[in-house]
């Protein structure tokens, strides 16, 4: 398989690209001084301007809208299956199920610390790499997933990104509910796996119906 890097947040090369591209290009940026500023300037410069970083990091969050926007093209429900592998300083593995259509919300979802970001595409087509595009290019059967890495997991932390629409092809209905109620593990654990599917759709109807219509029609969507 074919993988290519979607979209990065890695402050260290976002400088170093800019003041690059700025001490190159003396025209645009050093007009009027007597010296162009050099690339170890620009760099410094670049490090304290905190509007630089807030522009860059609101056109990150929208690029990371924009993947969100091409998997829900092919998962009508939102949701996804975020699985987990080396979190935290323990390492360890997991997953959660979250309804994701911003980059505001995956973002939510990364510990509350600096980090560095990047986001990958997997992809079946035996097109060359430079000849693929993921946002014309996607395939609902390819793969997604986020290398985080911040002070407790300096080795990366490893988050597949999968829509509920492509794993509930290969599970069935009963293993899609259990995933379902690991977003309300503490009310519905006692509900699962021994009682009914119906007991569980009960509950989870008097449990959401009036915060989150949308999961009650994702159990629609799964009879």
């Amino acid at each position: 398989m074919n993988e290519k890097k979607i979209i990065s947040w890695d402050v260290c090369d976002i400088v170093e690209n800019e003041a690059k591209y700025r001490a190159e290009n003396p025209e645009e940026f050093s007009e009027g001084l007597e010296e162009p500023i050099s690339f170890e300037e620009w760099e410094k410069q670049l490090f304290e301007d905190q509007h630089f970083f807030d522009v860059e990091f609101d056109d990150f969050k929208e690029g990371l809208s924009e993947i969100f926007g091409v998997l829900n093209k092919h998962n009508p429900t939102k949701w996804f299956v975020i699985e987990g592998r080396n979190i935290g300083w323990r390492r360890r593995s997991g997953s959660m199920v979250k309804k994701l259509i911003t980059g505001e919300e995956f973002l939510a979802l990364l510990p509350d610390t600096d980090c560095t970001i990047h986001c990958w595409w997997r992809t079946k087509d035996s097109f060359a790499l430079d000849s693929l595009n993921f946002w014309e290019d996607y395939n609902p059967e390819d793969e997604v997933w986020a290398m985080i890495y911040h002070h407790d997991a300096p080795t990366g932390e490893f988050w597949k990104i999968v829509p509920f629409e492509q794993i509930s092809k290969t599970i069935s209905r009963q293993e899609k509910i259990k995933l379902l109620a690991e977003y309300y593990r503490e009310d519905l654990k006692s509900y699962l796996p021994d009682n009914s599917l119906d007991v569980v759709n009960e509950k989870f109807n008097d449990y959401i119906a009036n915060e989150e219509v949308d999961v009650l029609e994702l159990l629609e969507s799964l009879k």
